[in-house]
């Protein structure tokens, strides 16, 4: 069977591409407060960019970058993002933490890419 075309060649490909180009993440769903605030962490490999200023909109500002990542890792760990019932909880959310070269970044928005109801991708716009 060839996979070219279907979810797992996707997520292979990503995958590969990330093992070769990427950088290493750690991505976060943190609970409780002060003092008692523990974190759920989960390490990814992941392509980061810089918004250009002239992409940035809604509210976006400077500083403001995109990170994709596979959900090979999330799923292997059975990470889960503590979206509501009913949500992929596999796709991170606004308010999930990731960490890039030694910085917490804060997650604004998270995008999800599903071929044949099989989530493939995910983009996210963090910020901090």
């Amino acid at each position: 069977m060839r996979l070219d075309d279907t979810p797992a060649g996707m997520i292979a490909r990503l995958d590969a591409a990330l093992g070769r180009r990427g950088q290493g993440i750690t991505l976060k769903r943190m609970s409780g407060a002060g003092q008692a605030r523990t974190s759920v962490d989960v390490d990814c490999r992941a392509f980061v960019r810089d918004f250009d200023p002239s992409e940035l909109i809604n509210g976006m500002v400077q500083g403001t970058s995109e990170v994709v990542i596979s959900p090979s890792e999330i799923i292997v760990a059975a990470w889960e993002s503590g979206r509501p019932a009913g949500q992929d909880a596999n796709v991170p959310m606004a308010g999930n933490m990731v960490t890039i070269r030694g910085k917490d970044r804060r997650v604004m928005a998270a995008e999800p890419f599903y071929a044949n109801d099989t989530l493939v991708r995910i983009r996210m716009a963090v910020e901090g």
